[in-house]
């Protein structure tokens, strides 16, 4: 192009970009389908993460000031397993609940020690806990979210950890970006078609 300059300033460049904002479209997509997509709204939690309170570690729940002095004499109330949390029975003063890791927290109970540092009577019915109980053994509804909180940001590019925090917060699906279409176009004197012939001085385009 006569008069046109070969080279133009980085900003000039970028202001005549400005000028053609590329169009951009979305799909809602399910979580199998969105690894190194780019979100395209920002994504709410629809629960709470944990959605209740429950035990970081197998072993026994019980009230932390029955513990302040171990060894600690304690009668086993139940057992709790991950899954379940109906009809669990109260926690009183120097009671227990045996208990896995996941399961809820019962009511009266504000501390749980590793089941390494229990030991358990012949019986079956008392436990004695041999260190103080432990109160961050027990994570907390919503610790980590909150239902409603935006978790991930429009423009996330969704790595296999953030399209798994998707699946925590409860979406099955989520929208994204299309891909873009995108064509090159290679030019100069010295390109050649696949097949054409070459001078000594011409190179093919791919």
């Amino acid at each position: 192009m006569s008069g046109a300059p070969y080279f133009i300033p980085h900003g000039e460049a970028l202001e005549i970009l400005a000028q053609y904002p590329i169009k951009t479209h979305t799909e809602n997509l399910h979580l199998d389908e969105v690894f190194n997509r780019v979100l395209a709204v920002d994504l709410q939690s629809k629960v709470d993460d944990p959605r209740f309170d429950n035990s970081a570690m197998d072993g026994f729940a019980f009230r932390h000031i029955d513990s302040l002095q171990p060894p600690s004499l304690l009668s086993i109330v139940q057992t709790v397993q991950a899954g379940t949390g109906e009809n669990l029975i109260h926690v009183g003063p120097t009671q227990a609940s045996r208990i896995m890791t996941g399961a809820p927290i019962p009511e009266g109970a504000d501390a749980i020690l590793p089941i390494e540092f229990c030991k358990i009577n012949s019986d079956g019915k008392k436990v004695s806990l041999l260190q103080e109980g432990r109160k961050h053994f027990i994570r907390k509804k919503g610790e980590n979210l909150r239902l409603g909180q935006t978790a991930l940001s429009k423009g996330t590019l969704l790595s296999p950890s953030s399209v798994g925090l998707c699946a925590t917060m409860g979406h099955s699906h989520v929208d994204v970006f299309k891909k873009l279409t995108i064509g090159i176009i290679s030019t100069g004197d010295e390109l050649r078609l696949p097949g054409e012939e070459l001078g000594d001085t011409e190179i093919r385009s791919e």
